[in-house]
């Protein structure tokens, strides 16, 4: 995807390579990049790489080959504790399964990135009472301020009210970049559509990158990426378990 001259992208892969320990290849692009508040919907069927993609993007993963840039940095010269960091203070992550700690309130779950970001926990607010009424706020504009007010936790919420939380707790502290990956796989149609018009409305200065294999989605999105246009690997077969063995932060 081009970007103008005269702009940094907000990430970009040049001549990026990634296989698995067996030396199973599963990604090669030969370039992409997504500008400054672009919102991007990736595409392609289980198997085909867009977690792995999203973990190259969040420093989850690190290539076999090739240049990744977010935000300006160089990914691949990064130790792992500095991308860490990055992750941390600049980037807000929506897992497939959300990831929300279930004994925790609504409040203490969205402020997770603020105890791993002592930057983030700053451009939040500059104390512990401010940072949980910014939280507050958030939670009362995604429609959850009647189950944040009696105090329940994450376990004791619906789908749709964790998805919204996982929201929230991605776009505290006002990241550069959101990657989500699938978090709509388990909603009917009308729900997904609801939570896409919310997710973008709340990022609404930040890059967003969407994974889905749903393409009634992407009309919400600025442009498309098919995974398959961009991915040099060729495959005999795409098997659905290698995706789901490989989600974003896990083995």
């Amino acid at each position: 995807m081009a970007t103008p001259m005269t702009q940094k992208p907000c990430f970009s892969l040049d001549d990026v390579a990634f296989a698995f320990r067996d030396n199973t290849p599963v990604l090669d692009i030969s370039r992409m990049s997504v500008a400054p508040g672009e919102r991007v919907f990736v595409y392609g069927p289980s198997g085909s790489g867009k977690s792995t993609l999203l973990g190259l993007i969040a420093g989850v993963l690190t290539p076999s080959r090739g240049t990744i840039r977010v935000l300006g940095n160089d990914l691949t010269a990064m130790s792992a504790a500095r991308r860490d960091r990055l992750r941390a203070e600049q980037l807000g992550v929506i897992f497939q399964q959300f990831n929300l700690v279930p004994y925790l309130d609504l409040v203490d779950n969205v402020l997770l990135p603020c105890r791993f970001s002592p930057a983030r926990a700053e451009r939040v607010a500059g104390t512990a009472a401010a940072r949980a009424e910014k939280a507050r706020d958030m939670l009362a504009r995604l429609g959850l301020e009647q189950e944040m007010s009696s105090g329940q936790v994450a376990s004791e919420l619906s789908t749709g009210q964790q998805q919204r939380v996982a929201v929230a707790r991605a776009l505290i502290g006002s990241p550069s970049l959101v990657i989500a990956d699938e978090p709509t796989s388990a909603l009917d149609t009308e729900a997904r559509s609801v939570f896409i018009d919310t997710l973008l409305k709340e990022a609404s200065d930040a890059s967003v990158v969407f994974v889905s294999h749903d393409m009634s989605l992407a009309s919400h999105f600025d442009s498309q990426i098919s995974i398959a246009e961009i991915n040099n690997v060729k495959r005999k077969s795409v098997s659905g378990s290698l995706e789901q063995t490989h989600q974003l932060g896990g083995a």
